[in-house]
């Protein structure tokens, strides 16, 4: 795993969409945090956070925020984050439900861009990692960016590296890096 810039004083965010917290994304985001010397973060658990899906409810077209109160204090964290790291496993080509219910979440930046003019919607830039595992040796790396990049271009953020723990279901580890 090679080694990123990032000053210990930046605000970090690990987003971990995986529900077990000692396996293997969580084996994965420890690499990576030791390897890139990041000491101090906050974590949003997914799993434990149970963010409810976006009803399409329209309040945010109008105002800013998003009615449903559960992600209330998630979206200041990230608001506030310098680097967000997504820690994740990959299912069916795609993100745990979980984590897929937070990033339908952040409809509320692109609702306050193209409906209410904020540009952009969040002031701060954000420097971006993903990080994660699958059961197959192949890379599935370009699905899930397929999946997240435009949710990037109205949160102001920035991708700098992904990295891909394979082949968790035989043990057999193979890494892809981004």
């Amino acid at each position: 795993m090679s080694t990123v810039s990032i000053p210990s004083s930046k605000n970090t965010l690990v987003i971990f969409g995986s529900p077990h917290r000692n396996g293997f994304t969580a084996k994965l985001l420890n690499q990576f945090l030791q390897k890139q010397n990041i000491t101090r973060y906050s974590i949003f658990y997914c799993y434990d956070e149970a963010p409810m899906p976006c009803n399409d409810c329209g309040a945010c077209k109008l105002q800013s925020g998003c009615v449903l109160p559960d992600l209330k204090g998630f979206y200041q964290q990230f608001e506030q984050s310098d680097i967000v790291i997504f820690a994740t496993p990959v299912y069916n080509a795609s993100f745990p439900a979980p984590l897929k219910s937070l990033i339908d979440r952040l409809q509320v930046y692109y609702n306050a861009r193209f409906f209410r003019g904020l540009r952009p919607p969040i002031s701060k830039p954000k420097q971006v990692f993903i990080l994660l595992t699958c059961g197959k040796a192949t890379d599935p790396t370009e699905l899930i960016l397929a999946q997240i990049k435009p949710v990037f271009t109205v949160t102001n953020c920035k991708l700098s590296a992904t990295v891909c723990m394979a082949g968790t279901d035989s043990g057999e580890f193979k890494y892809y890096e981004h």
